[in-house]
Formats: C-alpha cells, structure tokens, sequence
C-alpha cells in the first residue's frame, strides 16, 4: 500500500482540482501583498505538474490561512528620505536628500531534501517601507553556506539595481543602496576581487563585487534577532503585517 502523501489524484474530480489549485496558487503568486505567504506558495507551486495529496491538504491549509487573514496588509507608515527601518535617524554619512534602499537578504542552505537546493530570499525597503519581497529556488546546489548565501545576496542586489534605476529616475534624487546579510563569510566574498578558492561559483555572479569596489553598493551586517530568517522557515513576520 502506498504511503500517504505520495498518491497523486485519480479521482473524477482531479482536473478541477488541479485546476482550482493552480488558478489560486497563480493568483497569489501574482501578488506582490502577502510577503508571509510567498514561501508556502512557492512550495506548492512547484508541485503543480503532479500534485499528490500532501499538496492538496497543504493548498487547503493555506486557503484557509489567507481566508482567516484576509485583513493583513503590508504596513506603510509615514517615513522621511532617508530613513532606516530599524533606526529612524540618518547615518553620518548619508546625505539628508538622498533616498535610500535597504535589502535584506537569507538563504537556507540545502533547504529541500530532495533536492538539496537552497532558497533565496530579499525584502527591499525604501526609506524604511517595505516594498518588495521575493522568495526563489537556487537553481544550482550550493556547496557551502556561504555559497547559498552569496547568491541570494545576488538576486537581492539584482532587484535592487533595477527598483534604485526606478526611484532615482521617478524622483530626480539620488539613491543610496545597502545590502544587509547576516553571513560574515559571504560579505567578505563582496569585498573581494574574483572567485579566490571558491572554484565552484560562476563567474556570472561576481558583478556585485564590482559595485562594491565602485561605490556603488554598500553591504553591512545585520542581526539574526533583526531579519528573522525572512521567509526561508514557514514564521511570519508580523513586523511586516498589521
């Protein structure tokens, strides 16, 4: 007998399943407004070509979740150019016209057992609002925590590129980008030039290192008690909720 979880559908009913399951998986995919969800429906939604039973009790619990939570929503405070989203004040040596764009980034190394592959995330903040979360599955298998690290740090910096080109072009003023991670090793790898020992990361990764050097982004620590290991666990983050 099979074990529980691993049966796919085969009742009469299993295309209008599949189907309601992915017109909901999709639709809120599509929507940026429930950065708390996003892991769950990733999960789900690369489950979708063969969905088993364990995913459609998953898809119901997390139905049923955003049914009873249908009242959150991203908070956005009032907020000054500039500002942090931990401390409101400016730093020494940011100028008080500049805007700024915090990105916090996580990964869970070798999170899937199946797979082995790790899982990106970034929260992007400007001026202490938050405005653009993303979770991603790496498509490569990372070889050590810095590896997994380091590229999530680079699709963080990779959204962030694009959303500063946006405000700086939107509000004529220039604007700074921080990139926050909590992995002393993979800062470290920022800061340097080439891949060094680490022999097993493409070379296509290596262009945040250049902004670095240029000036062009900033990277700083960050503690674990601050990012709450963003949405590489199934917490929610209520800092970001109402």
């Amino acid at each position: 007998m099979p074990m529980l979880g691993t049966v796919p559908f085969v009742d009469e009913d299993a295309e209008t399943v599949k189907k309601t399951g992915q017109e909901q998986i999709s639709s809120e995919a599509a929507s940026p407004n429930r950065p708390d969800a996003q892991h769950c429906i990733r999960e789900l939604a690369s489950h979708l070509v063969r969905p088993t039973e364990s995913q459609y009790r998953q898809l119901e619990h997390l139905t049923c979740y955003l049914k009873g939570s249908a009242g959150y929503a991203v908070r956005l405070p009032k907020t000054t150019r500039g500002q942090r989203v931990r401390k409101p004040n400016l730093e020494e040596n940011q100028q008080p016209e500049e805007h700024l764009l915090e990105i916090f980034t996580d990964s869970d190394w070798g999170g899937n057992k199946t797979t082995r592959k790790s899982v990106s995330v970034a929260h992007l903040y400007w001026n202490g609002t938050l405005i653009h979360t993303l979770t991603k599955t790496q498509k490569a298998v990372a070889l050590s925590s810095r590896e997994s690290e380091y590229v999530a740090m680079t699709t963080g910096a990779s959204e962030g590129v694009f959303l500063n080109n946006c405000i700086e072009f939107l509000t004529g003023k220039r604007c700074r980008i921080v990139l926050r991670c909590d992995s002393n090793s993979a800062r470290a790898f920022c800061h340097r030039q080439g891949v060094g020992r680490v022999r097993h990361i493409s070379c296509g990764l290596l262009w945040p290192q250049d902004l670095v050097q240029q000036g062009d982004l900033e990277v700083k620590p960050v503690k674990k008690t601050q990012k709450g290991n963003l949405q590489t666990t199934y917490k929610m983050l209520r800092v970001f909720m109402v």
